[in-house]
């Protein structure tokens, strides 16, 4: 979600009855980032209006890759620039049944993994390269 997204978002919430002026930039921080504060009036209960800050985060504005968030819910497409390879490959073999990490090669983003799949009358066991390509990762069957 870009920046206006999250503003329209805000503005399709049942309890905010309004956004108050433009939102305002609070600080750029190191990473270039953006953290702004809006304000909004809110409805509670009907007939109570009380008036509310929300902060929320804007990484590469105005540019394709832009991306918005409220604060405190940091996306995973964030969140995961950070991790290792070592953390990505450990993280695909929690997500999936029966791989086990076989070695992990840091420095040159490549990784052997094995898969254990199991028939009615036999267990089988496969080795995988996997890489990371430009950010993606890659799996290929080692023959």
């Amino acid at each position: 979600m870009n920046k206006q997204e999250l503003l329209n978002d805000l503005k399709s919430k049942e309890w905010c009855d309004s956004l108050n002026g433009e939102p305002k930039l609070k600080e750029i921080k190191q990473d270039s980032g953006r953290w702004y504060l809006i304000n909004i009036r809110e409805i509670q209960g009907g007939n109570v209006g009380i008036y509310r800050n929300i902060h929320f985060y804007v990484v590469d504005e105005g540019l394709e890759s832009e991306i918005a968030y409220y604060k405190d819910a940091v996306p995973t497409v964030i969140t995961d620039k950070e991790k290792t390879f070592s953390q990505k490959i450990n993280d695909y073999a929690d997500n999936h049944n029966n791989i086990t990490v076989e070695k992990i090669e840091e420095e040159r983003n490549f990784a052997i993994v094995k898969r254990y799949a199991e028939t009615t009358s036999a267990a089988t066991e496969k080795r995988y390269l996997v890489k990371e390509v430009d950010g993606v990762i890659k799996i290929k069957e080692v023959v």
